[in-house]
């Protein structure tokens, strides 16, 4: 964490406009690369899912992983609202994948 906000002073006396963005731009490549990286790491749950005849979805991981979330999201002042939303679109993204990987055709 505290990584995240030497980042961030650093940054701040950064007046230029372009060297801002440069940073939004490499952060936007972590994001992705992150969730590529989530994407295989959910491509192999579905699996093992598959294999032990779990279903995909688990409502209690997915209560527990938002509520993990959201307390993260509000302790480095995000709204929390805005990760939910973050996180039910990649939760759909996974589900999706372990469907695949299941070769059902619902969740």
């Amino acid at each position: 964490m505290a990584a995240f906000f030497f980042c961030y002073n650093t940054l701040m006396k950064n007046s230029d406009l372009s060297g801002w963005r440069e940073q939004i731009d490499e952060i936007d490549q972590q994001i992705i690369t992150l969730l590529a990286k989530r994407h295989i790491i959910s491509q192999k749950i579905g699996e093992i899912k598959s294999s032990t005849g779990q279903s995909v979805y688990d409502p209690q991981r997915e209560k527990e992983m938002l509520k993990q979330q959201r307390a993260l999201a509000d302790k480095l002042q995000l709204e929390p609202e805005f990760i939910t939303e973050i996180y039910q679109i990649i939760l759909q993204a996974s589900k999706k994948v372990q469907t695949k990987v299941k070769g059902l055709a619902k969740l």
